[in-house]
């Protein structure tokens, strides 16, 4: 659908127009009773609700009233009351548009929720950081920059020194504080533009983009220095 963006909505005008088929060749006009047809429209309404941003959706929908519109005043039911007629018209037409918004609205409940499942997978849930797999893929992508652009980066790794002794002595909650403490710290002592991450147990990874090595350097001893202050806190 991606290589194909003509198909959704091909898929929906044929649809509408089968439906409209479907009413106009039900024998009402030629005096047999409703069949009631229309309510098929309610298939493409969903499709539509689904698949389809705002402004296609007010296209395809407004082209499914056009399209029932049309086929009511082809059907010419002389016999039928006109408040009848518009009532089966407003109710069809109200069905339907109500059918789209309602999957629209789950599509974009769906939508936030994958969102959020796709950023836990990728956040270290004790210091809010990325893990190893959202560090991974920002470091591909960093890659991928670079070569482009042809701007250096720079991958600082470092961990925190007697990490295991300080659970030994203290217990896990307090190596957990002091994981937590180090990265909210080099959070706020990196740029925007930089990556965090926690990669490992006590193991901290950064990306600097359009750093050197003599930057790099500047940039991990003021961070070192910076974690070893807070740890002294």
């Amino acid at each position: 659908m991606r290589r194909k963006p003509w198909v959704p909505p091909a898929i929906v005008i044929v649809a509408i127009v089968a439906v409209s088929a479907a009413v106009y060749f039900n024998g009402e006009r030629a005096g047999g009773p409703p069949a009631m047809n229309e309510f098929f429209y309610v298939w493409p309404a969903f499709f539509i609700g689904y698949f389809f941003k705002p402004r296609g959706m007010v296209a395809l929908l407004a082209l499914m009233v056009a399209a029932y519109t049309a086929v009511l005043v082809a059907i010419d039911p002389r016999d039928t009351e006109f408040g009848v007629l518009f009532a089966r018209w407003i109710v069809t037409l109200s069905v339907v548009t109500l059918s789209a918004l309602a999957l629209h609205q789950l599509r974009r409940a769906i939508d936030r929720l994958r969102r959020r499942l796709e950023d836990a997978a990728r956040t270290d849930a004790l210091t809010m950081l990325l893990n190893r797999r959202g560090f991974d893929e920002r470091f591909d992508l960093e890659v991928e920059r670079s070569r482009r652009t042809e701007d250096p980066f720079t991958l600082v790794v470092g961990d925190l020194d007697h990490f295991k002794t300080l659970n030994d002595r203290d217990g896990h909650p307090a190596g957990d504080e002091a994981l937590a403490v180090v990265g909210q710290t080099l959070s706020m002592a990196s740029r925007a533009i930089d990556t965090v991450a926690r990669i490992g147990g006590e193991e901290f990874g950064l990306l600097l983009p359009a750093t050197g090595s003599v930057g790099a350097v500047e940039a991990a001893e003021r961070l070192r220095g910076d974690v070893a202050s807070a740890c002294d806190d």
